[in-house]
């Protein structure tokens, strides 16, 4: 149970460092597009890196598989959770 707490804590942590670098960004006057690439950056590596010490590469392999097997449903999901979120 608090392995989970943690890991809420340490996502929560990562997802807010994204508005803190965004509201910097912006004031700096970068563009907004930057800005929203980042947290989908941070979300791409941190899970990376997760997967392959969690499960290794062969997982992560498999997993790319089928992501490109089944894109169209990753596109309107990730559309749908990312893009309207």
């Amino acid at each position: 149970m608090l392995k989970l707490i943690g890991l809420g804590i340490l996502s929560g942590l990562f997802f807010s460092a994204t508005f803190v670098l965004n509201e910097a960004m912006s004031a700096a006057g970068g563009h907004w597009l930057w800005s929203a690439s980042l947290r989908y950056g941070f979300v791409i590596i941190f899970l990376t890196l997760f997967l392959l010490m969690r499960k290794g590469v062969s997982y992560l392999k498999e997993l790319t598989r089928l992501l490109l097997e089944y894109k169209s449903f990753w596109v309107i999901t990730g559309t749908i959770g990312f893009g309207f979120f």
